[in-house]
């Protein structure tokens, strides 16, 4: 049997020469040491095959110790007994270790390039800036003040749990901010939908950032439904007259005043669409408004006949803020981060115009409605309605935009609407305290 002495004791000669431990069973192959000429000294395994020899190093000598040598051995030795070729075995383990390391290497690349929550919601603001949305800062400006204050910016985005939204909106709803929370879930459930399409996006393919999502983690959270109930809230006939007739430049500025003109002369567009468009919607030839996928809330286009009264107060507006040629500029330009007219400093216009003059309350936001409940009343569809504000609708032609399309039912029904407007009572329009207390008298008896 090989010592450790013995083996230390072996002196090099002019060629390669080996020793092997003398064992009684010659079927489960043996161990030695073979010395080379320079000295060095290695361990081997012999077993025959076919009547060959064939040889398995182990290691050198003494970093492989006598002792580890001979386990090895015997782990070789009970492979050849049990009809195992050692040599072929452990080639298919060493294919084996190169294989998972291969994969263990593109794990840990395919790790690296999974995008995070703060890639992901970075990347949709990006595409809403890509998009001209003027929302994108509304949008980032939530991320950071509700959202990465619980969930990290390095959190894998394919990780995110729908406990994990519920835990963001939950901490918005506990400071007593449900419409907040609602605008937050939004935000998210738009990001992680931009976030599920981004992968298989034929323009991303190459991209070093995935996110790997195999579902929406908002859907299942559920939106407040009390936090925004839906608006009843609509003016009269005779108030609509008094606001686009009588004097109210004491009260409002002339931008505010147009503003709300247009918004009302126009079937009840946002005031944020029409102060975030361009002059280039406008086109006087054509007597057309269209409004762009930038500035419509519903990203699509509409086209928008413009009436007599439209088209003289867009005039009016072009005297004051004249459009420089060969710029886009802003139908209502100024000094303001978007570039454009505040539309919260004209909601502010308008609730103190109600409080100073005791004008029924309203909002910004109830013009639209205004329209759609007064229009109805002069018999104009449904259909057209909807199209004149461009709502979501799920037949064939709104999916494929035709700008000219439902445009002369859309003018008679405006041209409708102006004449009902101008055709008012100068006297009454006069006489602003009737029509308050008429306005009081109605709402006391509701």
């Amino acid at each position: 049997m090989l010592t450790t002495t013995h083996i230390k004791s072996l002196k090099p000669r002019k060629s390669a020469y080996s020793e092997w431990e003398n064992t009684r069973d010659r079927k489960s192959g043996r161990l030695g040491v073979k010395v080379q000429p320079s000295g060095s000294k290695s361990f081997y395994f012999r077993y025959y095959k076919d009547l060959k020899p064939v040889f398995i190093l182990i290691g050198k000598f003494p970093a492989v110790s006598l002792s580890d040598a001979r386990e090895k051995a015997k782990i070789y030795g009970a492979m050849w007994s049990d009809g195992k070729d050692p040599k072929i075995e452990l080639q298919a383990e060493r294919e084996r270790i190169e294989q998972e390391t291969v994969k263990l290497k593109a794990q840990q690349e395919a790790e690296k390039r999974q995008g995070s929550v703060g890639q992901l919601l970075d990347s949709y603001i990006n595409e809403l800036v890509l998009r001209e949305k003027s929302s994108f800062k509304r949008v980032g400006k939530a991320f950071e003040a509700d959202v990465y204050g619980v969930i990290s910016k390095d959190t894998k985005a394919k990780d995110i749990t729908p406990q994990d939204i519920s835990i963001v909106l939950s901490k918005i709803i506990k400071r007593g901010a449900e419409v907040q929370s609602n605008k937050v879930r939004s935000y998210l459930h738009a990001a992680f939908n931009f976030g599920l399409r981004h992968d298989y996006d034929p323009k991303n393919l190459g991209q070093e950032v995935f996110f790997n999502l195999s579902f929406n983690p908002v859907s299942s959270v559920p939106k407040q439904l009390n936090a925004e109930n839906v608006g009843d809230n609509w003016l009269k006939m005779d108030e609509v007259r008094y606001l686009v007739n009588a004097d109210c430049s004491e009260y409002f500025s002339e931008e505010h005043l147009l503003l709300l003109k247009l918004c009302l002369y126009l079937g009840g567009q946002r005031p944020f669409d029409l102060a975030n468009s361009y002059w280039s919607a406008v086109d006087f030839a054509e007597r057309t408004f269209e409004m762009s996928m930038r500035a419509s809330k519903t990203d699509k286009p509409n086209l928008i006949p413009l009436t007599e009264t439209a088209i003289k107060l867009l005039k009016l507006l072009r005297k004051i803020h004249p459009p420089k040629i060969g710029q886009e500029c802003f139908l209502f330009p100024a000094k303001t981060e978007s570039g454009h007219l505040d539309t919260n400093r004209f909601g502010k216009a308008v609730k103190r115009f109600c409080d100073d003059t005791k004008f029924k309350k309203f909002t910004p936001r109830d013009l639209r409605r205004t329209f759609k409940t007064l229009a109805g009343a002069l018999e104009v569809s449904k259909d057209i309605r909807d199209r004149i504000q461009n709502h979501a609708l799920n037949d064939v032609s709104s999916k494929h935009y035709d700008r000219y399309e439902y445009i002369k039912e859309k003018r008679e029904a405006l041209e409708l609407w102006e004449t009902s407007i101008n055709e008012y009572d100068a006297s009454k329009i006069a006489n602003f305290s009737e029509l308050v207390d008429d306005s009081n008298e109605q709402s006391n008896s509701a």
